[in-house]
């Protein structure tokens, strides 16, 4: 975005720019389209999205077995649920006539 003169600070910052709000529609378009052409040639979400997915297979390799313990209980207790009956309305609280 520089490039295109503008002195934002993060990818972020442009689509809530609050001097946009009250901005002539033309100008927010202007600087929409720049920024997605900047992040387009900077393949920022390319980026973003590979990093992120590095970060997330570390924490999921990190915390494996503790992820595979909530699995396994999320599992059992979908087993469970399942096998069990619908409550009635009398168990619900609920009058019976």
């Amino acid at each position: 975005m520089a490039d295109a003169g503008y002195d934002y600070r993060n990818p972020l910052a442009p689509p809530v720019d609050p001097r946009l709000r009250d901005a002539p529609k033309h100008e927010a378009i202007r600087t929409a389209a720049r920024d997605i052409t900047c992040k387009k040639r900077t393949n920022l979400v390319g980026i973003w999205f590979a990093v992120e997915t590095a970060y997330q297979k570390q924490a999921v390799d990190k915390h494996r077995e503790r992820l595979n313990t909530v699995r396994h209980v999320i599992a059992e207790a979908t087993r469970d649920n399942r096998r069990s009956p619908a409550p009635s309305s009398a168990h619900q609280g609920l009058p019976t006539s």
